[in-house]
């Protein structure tokens, strides 16, 4: 479903959804986020973030360099892994 690692769900996830966080059973830690979801099904597919958040946005960048640059707005994810 997506290039990288990715996993797949029960929950049944409304359309539009992609990119959303994913939690885990305490609500507090992001799992990853939606990538596919088939809205009349309780079944979806999830997009890993840590190795996600390297995959190229163009040649010389990816979602963590502008990450870290600070220059676009973007929020720091901070974790492990990350």
């Amino acid at each position: 479903m997506t290039p990288g690692p990715c996993f797949d769900f029960l929950a049944k996830v409304p359309g539009k959804m992609s990119g959303g966080p994913i939690f885990g059973a305490d609500g507090t830690v992001v799992r990853g986020v939606v990538s596919r979801s088939f809205s009349v099904a309780k079944h979806a597919y999830g997009a890993m973030i840590g190795p996600a958040i390297n995959l190229p946005l163009t040649e010389n960048t990816t979602f963590k360099t502008l990450m870290v640059s600070g220059n676009e707005g973007i929020a720091k994810v901070m974790g492990r892994g990350l």
